[in-house]
């Protein structure tokens, strides 16, 4: 391949900021890399500089710009032509989907083999999509999951019992406050736990504040 891309390249942890930049450098696609290790300074960059691309990691936490869906929505509205790669060690079906409902057309696991940085990075470049093996694996997963669970969208109820329980009620205050079993809360938290493909409360918090999900009930289509 010969040197054609300017890259941003952007990630909290040096030493892979080091070791991806030097993987580029060696695949031959780079002509400049730029770094940045948080928001602020991804958009710092921007202004300076135009970019063929930018690779980021998902989760950088930053003051001003926020991380993860805040960061790219910011990105996406203020530089919308610029070809966006997420690479990231998340694999939740829930998040993936997220990102890619911003139009962010690449998405490589840190858990794939590093060569295919290069491959994604240049195709994502070129104006066409790229998802890496593990993160089409994770989405086709959960695809078949939601097969099996009839693949409906969260109802107007699964919402409202999230919502509460991300904001730290207990599925009994749950159900007393919205006037229903325990049993019936317990089993639409469950439901709308396997619809996000999310296992653990953990996921659910960082999900549900990346997305908006606590804002959801008014915003969010539904089933009736």
């Amino acid at each position: 391949m010969s040197a054609e891309l300017t890259i941003l390249l952007a990630d909290d942890h040096p030493l892979l900021l080091a070791g991806v930049s030097a993987m580029l450098e060696h695949s031959g696609i780079a002509e400049k890399i730029l770094f940045a290790e948080n928001a602020s300074a991804i958009v710092a960059q921007l202004k300076r500089y135009p970019c063929d691309i930018l690779i980021t990691d998902y989760s950088m936490p930053d003051e001003r710009y926020g991380d993860g869906l805040h960061m790219l929505s910011y990105i996406r509205r203020h530089y919308p032509k610029l070809p966006v790669m997420v690479l990231t060690l998340i694999d939740n079906p829930a998040v993936l989907r997220a990102i890619q409902r911003l139009r962010i057309p690449g998405i490589v696991s840190k858990r794939d083999p590093a060569a295919l940085i290069s491959t994604a990075a240049l195709a994502v470049a070129r104006g066409k999509p790229y998802l890496s093996p593990i993160v089409q694996a994770s989405l086709k997963d959960a695809e078949s999951l939601r097969g099996q669970l009839g693949a409906a969208p969260l109802s107007k109820r699964e919402i409202e019992v999230l919502r509460l329980y991300v904001e730290g009620f207990s599925v009994s205050e749950i159900a007393e406050q919205l006037k229903r079993s325990i049993k019936t809360i317990s089993g639409q938290k469950k439901s709308a736990f396997n619809k996000l493909g999310v296992e653990h409360d953990a996921e659910l918090i960082r999900y549900a504040f990346d997305s908006g999900l606590c804002t959801a009930i008014n915003t969010t289509p539904f089933d009736r």
